[in-house]
């Protein structure tokens, strides 16, 4: 699957990301499209982790996990300084105050 065909003027990544999860798409494009949107900042890490919690256990993570969704889509998107910056920002909005 063409990752660029999937979301043509489509704004909403995170949920193309957890809608081709669910129906079984190859994670590589889907991981592009992850790493792609994050990468310029259309999106935001957290609502990746909202919206692909649900999906965390069929994939073979913690229920409820998103964030080890978001983790292993980064990893197979290859960019490190998006995945870090991601978590970086993660880490920094769930401190405590």
């Amino acid at each position: 699957m063409e990752a660029t065909a999937v979301v043509s003027g489509h704004a909403d990544r995170k949920g193309i990301a957890a809608d081709l999860l669910a129906e079984h798409e190859d994670p590589e494009a889907v991981a592009q499209i992850t790493v792609d949107a994050l990468r310029n900042v259309q999106d935001y890490p957290r609502t990746f982790v909202d919206e692909l919690a649900p999906l965390s256990s069929r994939l073979g993570f913690k229920r409820d996990s998103g964030r080890s969704v978001l983790r292993w889509l980064l990893e197979q998107g290859g960019d490190e300084s998006v995945a870090r910056r991601c978590f970086e920002q993660l880490d920094q909005k769930s401190a405590p105050a």
